[in-house]
């Protein structure tokens, strides 16, 4: 039993060593990236300031883009060497002064984030709700009220052109019918 428990503790000692030089790794790895993409960005800076409009690529924009990338390397690369402390100093910390967080604040700070999120989705959902029924679906019937419309005011001038009193009257049953329609 006890050759089992130390053989257990030697494989999660292994664990955790094969786990320090992989983020080790990844830390050298996302420096030497960032570096690289530091460097695209100098390229372009030189492009950019070498070539004068009208350029089809933007070498200032693209530098830009590469920094960016820099940056979020060289973040994950300190994210991933601050990860190698123990984890009692790499609690949350107050953006303000800097001192370690309670787990629970942080927790009960979350947590009223996302009721208030939550809250003010529903809202948006009852405001989009209520602007469908009353802004939305009028324009739907005011299309219909403008299409009886015009179609009372052909009737109108097919009752000046005919002649026939069966036509005249037929065209009248049509008039009251779109008037129904409009009232």
């Amino acid at each position: 039993m006890a050759n089992e428990t130390s053989g257990a503790v030697q494989r999660v000692q292994d664990a955790q060593a094969r786990t320090e030089e992989l983020r080790a790794q990844l830390s050298r790895l996302a420096r030497k990236l960032s570096a690289a993409y530091e460097e695209a960005a100098r390229q372009n800076d030189l492009l950019a300031d070498s070539r004068r409009p009208p350029v089809q690529f933007d070498h200032g924009v693209s530098a830009k883009s590469w920094r960016a990338l820099a940056e979020t390397a060289s973040l994950t690369a300190q994210a991933w060497e601050e990860s190698a402390t123990p984890a009692a100093e790499s609690g949350p910390r107050c953006p303000r002064c800097g001192e370690p967080m309670v787990r629970e604040v942080v927790v009960v700070l979350a947590v009223g984030i996302g009721v208030v999120g939550v809250k003010n989705i529903q809202s948006i959902q009852a405001n989009g709700r209520q602007m469908y029924e009353h802004m939305t679906v009028p324009i739907g019937q005011m299309a219909e009220v403008a299409t009886s419309f015009q179609r009372v005011r052909v009737n109108l001038r097919e009752i000046i052109l005919l002649t026939s009193a069966q036509e005249i009257s037929d065209c009248e049953a049509k008039i009251a019918e779109r008037q129904a329609e409009i009232n």
